[in-house]
Formats: structure tokens, sequence, C-alpha cells
């Protein structure tokens, strides 16, 4: 009963800390609006919605499109530099520079540039002001670059255009100066006396003077070319190096300004699909937590109401009414032969092993020995049963039998300190519907082993209402040597004594065999109480019953999972 009064005062206290906690949330907006109405509108940055998503890639495609003409404008100016004056130079940098510094002083922290990400507010013109900062710099870079130009340099297409000048100058000339070459050479051949005749003399000095002429014109020319060709040189190098400028501007503005953003924009959507996947699962996530937590309930509740009153009105089961003359004796260290409400474990029990006498326990439950007999194994404890054997761990057993002098075993649980120890004799004709899970081991005769038969009642209702749709009988003479959490009891059966199901070990087979539901849906519900009751009745006879069988085991309402499903199968074969 205190069990049941501190469960259910939890579940109220839960319930009103629930209570309590959804008052609070119900009061808070009416005690400080402000704050709340505050509070919303900075929570809403964090949350995703579809209209921030679309601001943040409108902005990214403005910002595109301006960083696109604004650098296209750029490099337009670096291909006039190479015409710009000294003063022009000097001024522009002057203005640039304090361009710059002005628009630096009004760009955004790095934390005002995230929230400004998360409100979808003043981001664009944020980063435009980066771009154009960036843009001034590398102008900025451009200007000294062309400040420090070489005496005489011109962009590329003038000094292009007078090195080509000057090349058709510098051919002309040269070959005015091979045609007059020729002119020459071809007199003198035609007139080989020119040095005797005055008139041709004269005639050859003339040609000889615009050779030289020409010489010396073609010289200037050379020298003319030859300057145009380095002052294009150095035009083609600086231009070079003013491109090499502009074709960093993209690719920084790229990396550097537009990066975060478009990472901002694939963190959001990321964020936006996973509350969409939220959004649409929220519900039948909800509807399955909501079954979980249901359904168990339901399923006790049929059994309770529907099962378990159709089951209490089947008529009660006689296994072998035949053996009703025969008892049993159960036997504990605490004193004397069991009766009414008798003690029949200790935690340690001394077993006698006669001369024509064997005993099969599973090892780990000797504590110790007097005159030792032979000793061997035996794998199972029955081979006519031996899934009955390997479901009830009655395998690998100890096999001890005594010799001339009386051989002496003391038997103990070594592993659960809350586990007794039970022996329960068997005499001649006494017949034991037996449960083997709960079995340690067997003293029997060794030219008669203790018989073991079982008992179907697939044409029973209440059997398979109760799912005990076969019982297993132990025959005597043997003494059975029982497990039980802090004891083991038998008991007389005796008209309407009831025990929880789940208590039950044993019970003798002539005994009428029936099942009540139990006393409280609340105890069943908590997994305190089995769902039935049995009841015995029609002696003589009697029934064994561990003392706590819940102990250590899964409750409440979920029930013991698979381990509860494993001890129903069980159950079903009488193990």
């Amino acid at each position: 009963m205190t069990n049941v009064l501190l469960i259910v005062v939890k579940w109220l206290a839960r319930r009103l800390l629930w209570l309590l906690v959804i008052i609070a949330i119900l009061i808070i907006p009416r005690l400080y609006p402000n704050d709340v109405a505050l509070f919303k509108a900075e929570l809403k940055r964090f949350v995703p919605n579809a209209d921030l998503l679309q601001t943040l890639e409108k902005g990214k495609e403005n910002l595109e499109t301006l960083q696109r003409q604004r650098t296209n404008e750029v490099i337009r100016q670096y291909d006039a530099a190479g015409a710009w004056s000294d003063a022009y130079i000097e001024n522009t940098i002057v203005h640039v520079t304090k361009d710059i510094a002005d628009r630096e002083s009004k760009s955004l922290s790095d934390t005002e540039l995230l929230l400004a990400f998360l409100s979808g507010q003043g981001f664009v013109s944020d980063l435009s002001n980066d771009i154009e900062i960036r843009l001034l710099g590398k102008e900025l870079e451009a200007l000294r670059l062309v400040r420090n130009r070489p005496i005489g340099f011109e962009n590329v297409p003038t000094a292009r255009r007078r090195l080509h000048e000057a090349w058709l100058e510098h051919v002309g000339i040269y070959y005015q100066l091979q045609k007059s070459k020729k002119q020459r050479d071809d007199y003198i051949h035609a007139h080989p006396w020119w040095r005797v005749f005055p008139a041709q003399f004269s005639q050859v000095m003339k040609l000889n003077d615009r050779v030289d002429e020409l010489l010396v014109a073609n010289q200037r020319a050379k020298a003319t070319y030859d300057k145009a060709y380095k002052n294009w040189l150095e035009s083609k190098r600086a231009a070079d190096a003013l491109k090499a400028v502009a074709s960093d501007v993209f690719s920084e503005l790229d990396n550097n300004v537009l990066q975060p953003l478009t990472d901002f924009i694939s963190a959001r959507r990321r964020l936006d699909n996973l509350a969409s996947a939220i959004k649409a699962t929220i519900l039948p996530a909800l509807g399955i937590l909501i079954g979980l937590v249901l359904v168990p309930i339901a399923i006790r509740a049929f059994f309770y109401f529907i099962v378990a009153p159709v089951a209490s009105r089947r008529p009660p089961i006689r296994l072998l009414p035949a053996a009703a003359e025969s008892s049993l004796r159960a036997e504990s260290s605490r004193g004397g032969d069991s009766g009414t409400l008798a003690v029949a474990s200790a935690v340690s029990q001394k077993v006698s092993v006669g001369e024509h006498h064997e005993l099969l326990i599973h090892p780990e439950y000797i504590k110790g020995t007097l005159n030792l007999g032979d000793k061997d194994t035996k794998l199972l404890l029955d081979w006519r049963y031996p899934l009955s054997s390997l479901a009830s761990g009655m395998v690998a057993l100890t096999r001890i039998r005594g010799t001339s002098a009386e051989c002496i075993v003391w038997i103990s649980d070594r592993t659960d300190p809350f586990s007794e120890i039970g022996v329960i004799t068997l005499p001649e004709g006494a017949a034991l519907a037996f449960q083997p899970h709960n079995l340690v081991g067997v003293a029997q005769l060794r030219n008669r082993p203790i018989m073991i038969t079982r008992h179907w009642r697939l044409t029973s209702l209440s059997a398979w209402l109760t799912l005990q749709l076969r019982y297993l009988v132990f025959h005597g003479p043997a003494t059975l040597i029982v497990k039980g959490c802090r004891g083991i009891r038998v008991e007389q059966a005796a008209h309407g004594r009831g025990i929880d199901q789940a208590a039950t070990i044993g019970f003798s087979a002539n005994l009428a065999y029936s099942t009540t539901r139990c006393e409280t849906f609340g105890a069943y519900l908590m997994g305190m109480h089995g769902l039935f009751n049995d009841n015995f009745s029609g002696g003589p006879g009697y029934y064994v019953y561990e003392e706590m069988p819940y102990f250590g085991k899964k409750g409440g309402v979920t029930g013991r999972g698979l381990e509860g499903v494993t001890d129903a199968l069980l159950k079903v074969f009488g193990i």
C-alpha cells in the first residue's frame, strides 16, 4: 500500500510541476510584455523562414551585378592610365585614399554583419560598401604603379601607333638608301673611267653625298624606332602589371566578400530544410510517442477488464486427480518440516547423498562437500526433454554419487545475495507440477531417476487465456533443490487462498488449479503485481511459491520488453 501511495504521489508531483511550468509560460507574457516582444523579435532572426532566404538570395544577385559593373569600370580606367598626368594621378590618389577611409569607418563589425544576415536587413549596403573599398584599394594600387611609370610612358595603343610610325619611317628611308646605293653602283659600273672625266666624277660625288645623307637619316630613323619600341615595351609591361592587378579584383571579391554570404545562405537553406523536415514529421512522431505510451496501457486494460474476468470464470484444472492422497515434505535449515505458511528455504542447505543415490546440481551452487563420492558431468537433466532442460538452464550438471560413507554437500547461491535455497522432498507417489526455471538440482535414486511427465491443455479456454498450455509434473521419489528470491514457501492448499501467479513455482498435481484476477488495476498497470492470482483447492495438497518474484525486474507501464516476451514463451511451455 505504501508503494502505491508513493507512486501516486510521484505521479501527482510530476503533473503539478508541469502545471507550474505551463502557468509560468502563460503568465510571463502578461507580466513582461515588452521583454517578451523583444525576445520574439530576436528569436525570429534565428528561425528559418522562406522570406529571409529569398531576401538573402536576391541580395546576393544584386551584389554580383554590382561587382561585375564596378570591376569593368575600374578595368576600363586602367586602360587610360598611361595618359594620366602626374597632377591628376596625385589628386586621384589623395581622393581615393580619403574615400577608402570614410567607407571603412562605416563598415559593420563581424557580429553586426552576422546579425544583418540573420535579419535580412542592412547586409546588402554593407557588402556593397566592402566591394567599393576593395575596388578602390585596387585602383589605388594601380595609381601607384602608374605614378612610378618610366619617363615617356604612354598607354599601349599610343605607344603601338608611335612604334608603327617609326617603323614605317625607318623602312622608307632604308628603301631610299638601298635605291640610292644601287643608282651609284650602276653609274660607276656604266662609267669605269669616271675618275678621268670631270663631269662623271662630279656625278659620282653627288650620288655618294645622297647615300651618305640617307645613311645618316636611316640611323636617326633606327634610333627613333628603337626608342619607340622601348617605349612600347615599357608601356606593355606597365599595362600587363595593371591587368594583373585588375584580374585579381573579381576573384578577391568572390572569395572575401561574397563567399561568407554564400556560405551563410547554404547553411540557412540546410537549416530551413531541417525545419521543414521537422515540421513534416513532428505530428507523426508525436502520434508514435502517444501510441507508445497509450498502447501498453490499452493492452493491459484489455487483459485486465476483458481477458482476466473470462479466465476467472472458467472451471479449475486438475492435472492428476489420482495423486490426491500423496503429500510432499519441505525441509529448512531453520528447522522442522513444512506446514501451513512454512519457510522451506535458507541461504545455505545441506543435502545428504546416500550409497544408492546421486545428486545432479549446477556446479556454481556447490559451496562445500564432505566425503565426496564419485563425481562426473551430465549434460542434460532429462534427455527426453532436451529443449526444456536447455530453456531452464539444467545443462552441464555436476553428478555426485554417494559411496559407502555418507556424502554431505552444502548448497548455496554464490552469485545472488538475495537468493535462498529450498529442499523439497517428493515421497513415493507424490506428483508436483513444477516450473524448472527455479530448479537448481535433483537428488534421486541411481536406478530410478526422477520421472517427468508433460500434460497439455490445448482444449482448455482457461489455459489459452492464461498462456499455460503445458505443465511439467515431477514424480517422486526424489528431492528437488529450488532457488527463490528472499526465500521459498510451502503451504497447504486452502479454499480462498490466492497468490500472485508470477510467484508460483509448483503445486501438487491433484489440486484443483484456477485463476482469479488480481485485486487492483493500478498494481497490475505499474508492474507490481501479475494479472492473475493462482488459487488451489481440493486438497490435501501443497503449493510452492517464491517470496519476491519481481525483485530486480523492470516493471511499470511499459513492462519488461523482450525479457517479458521470453518469460511469456517459457510460461506457455511450462518452463
